[in-house]
């Protein structure tokens, strides 16, 4: 069974004989998260709606982290829209409100269904990653910023060691587009290396729950389709990269 959002349906707008514009304002794009089967097939529909950017369902299936826009005037994610994190309890529909400033998007879990991190634009970080508990009970944490981490900062998913984080990024310059990278926090060496960084679109990173393998979209082809890769298993060890693109790693001496 699997968690989708479905648009709800909405009035258009009319023109009287008289010249007079009658238009829907407020919050126009609506959708509800409703669960369906492995076929597809619609289960039920949730009390939950709102303009999503971003939903995650806990590791344990239980809860659900969504983020909401509260502001329709701005189509993109800039520091001037306004949206929320927000975690529901499946079982009981308790909700706990996250944040409250800023626009916050693009939620994910961290293995033991403890803390969610998302991504933020606007407030202090501007283009940040930020980390709080999924029961609201401690105050949030900055991850990584922009000027850290020397690449914007769309979205980012912690590996089951909750040290490697992979972060995607957004309108990047070098390459020109949305790349994939990873870097191990609270390690002596904090580098960032690239995972998918061609000039393509590469979106929506997603590690198995193992933190072996990678699954994200990319364009490459033309088309956006996707991927399956291996995740560098060098992250604990000592390796430095090469400017042509190979990696001097330190490995166990044979007997």
């Amino acid at each position: 069974m699997s968690l989708t959002c479905t648009r709800a349906p909405l009035p258009g707008n009319g023109r009287s004989d008289n010249g007079t514009l009658a238009y829907l304002s407020g919050e126009i794009f609506r959708q509800r998260l409703a669960w369906l089967d492995s076929n597809g097939r619609l289960e039920r529909r949730l009390a939950i709606e709102g303009n999503f950017w971003g939903i995650a369902l806990s590791p344990d299936g239980s809860r659900v982290a969504f983020a909401t826009r509260k502001d329709e005037r701005i189509d993109d994610a800039t520091a001037r829209g306004a949206g929320d994190i927000w975690v529901e309890d499946l079982r009981t529909e308790a909700r706990t409100q996250l944040t409250t400033s800023a626009f916050n998007m693009r939620p994910s879990w961290t293995a033991d269904d403890r803390y969610i991190p998302f991504a933020r634009a606007g407030g202090q970080g501007q283009s940040a990653l930020i980390e709080r508990r999924g029961d609201g009970s401690e105050s949030e944490r900055l991850v990584i910023s922009r000027e850290s981490f020397g690449h914007t900062v769309g979205d980012g998913r912690w590996l089951p060691d909750h040290r490697t984080l992979i972060v995607r990024t957004y309108d990047d310059l070098e390459p020109p587009s949305r790349n994939i990278y990873y870097t191990v926090r609270g390690a002596s060496d904090t580098s960032v290396y690239g995972i998918a960084t061609t000039p393509a679109e590469e979106t929506a990173p997603v590690p198995s729950p193992d933190g072996t393998m990678l699954a994200y979209n990319s364009d490459e082809t033309g088309t956006m389709e996707l991927y399956v890769r291996a995740i560098p298993q060098w992250r604990d060890r000592q390796l430095r990269h090469a400017p042509d693109g190979r990696i001097l790693v330190a490995e166990t001496a044979p007997d």
